[in-house]
């Protein structure tokens, strides 16, 4: 009974950050919670396209608003 309060009273309201991996079925969080750490990483491999960086790469030019506005993008 406890769980199913949980999870329809409860969990709808927390963000993703506040949840906890309770059961087998909220695995799927430790890896939403990893995209969301390490979020810039994420970006860089985007623009890099699998390529190392070169000397005048827009990487360095990037801002952090505009590394934050390719996540939304993209992902």
């Amino acid at each position: 009974m406890n769980e199913y309060y949980y999870k329809y009273l409860i969990n709808p309201f927390l963000e993703l950050k506040d949840k906890q991996v309770l059961n087998r079925n909220l695995r799927y969080l430790i890896g939403l919670k990893k995209r969301e750490k390490l979020k810039k990483h994420y970006i860089k491999i985007k623009i890099h396209s699998g390529v190392p960086c070169f000397r005048y790469c827009i990487c360095y030019l990037m801002t952090d608003s505009d590394s934050d506005y390719l996540y939304k993008r993209y992902y």
